[in-house]
């Protein structure tokens, strides 16, 4: 039997849940997000803070050394709010890609799914009419060649004309299971 022809919305669903460029699009979106987030943070002064131990050979007692380091980033502002727009770009630019590339998949879903209508259609037109006829013909000519009336060329003739249909036919089943997949 023909595949069932799927709703287009849920058809569209499936496969923007299931593309790959879809979600890569996405993570490279959120991952410019990050980004952003991560350079705003480096705007802040970083405080450093450190403690060790110095152990010294023979009779000398152990030295301890502590320390504290704050960084003051006093050209961050410039520098850091270019690396922001810079992945604040990147971000968009990705979500722009990833619309993109949903609408192509939308496109090419509404497109296999035409396709595989007028696929489903072709094969019950064979089914119903002319694989039918064509078996009608063949056995009209076998009966007539029995009874002398045609040559066995005709007969060669109808049953050629019955493989192409049928061959005709195969390849309309292979091509709907192929849209079907795809």
């Amino acid at each position: 039997p023909d595949p069932a022809l799927p709703e287009s919305d849920e058809a569209v669903r499936a496969a923007e849940s299931a593309s790959p460029e879809v979600k890569k699009a996405m993570l490279a979106g959120e991952q410019a997000d990050r980004r952003v987030a991560l350079a705003s943070r480096e705007r802040w002064p970083d405080v450093t803070i450190n403690a060790g131990i110095m152990p010294r050979g023979g009779n000398f007692p152990m030295m301890w050394q502590a320390g504290v380091a704050i960084n003051l980033p006093i050209w961050s502002a410039q520098k850091q709010s270019r690396v922001m727009a810079e992945n604040r770009a990147r971000g968009e630019s990705a979500r722009a890609g990833a619309e993109a590339i949903r609408q192509l998949l939308r496109q090419r879903v509404h497109e296999r799914l035409a396709v595989l209508g007028a696929l489903i259609e072709a094969n019950r037109l064979y089914r119903s009419g002319l694989l039918v006829e064509s078996e009608a013909t063949v056995s009209s000519t076998l009966a007539q060649y029995r009874v002398g009336r045609v040559s066995f060329a005709s007969v060669l003739e109808a049953l050629a004309g019955y493989l192409s249909d049928l061959n005709g036919f195969l390849d309309s089943l292979a091509t709907t299971q192929k849209v079907v997949i795809a």
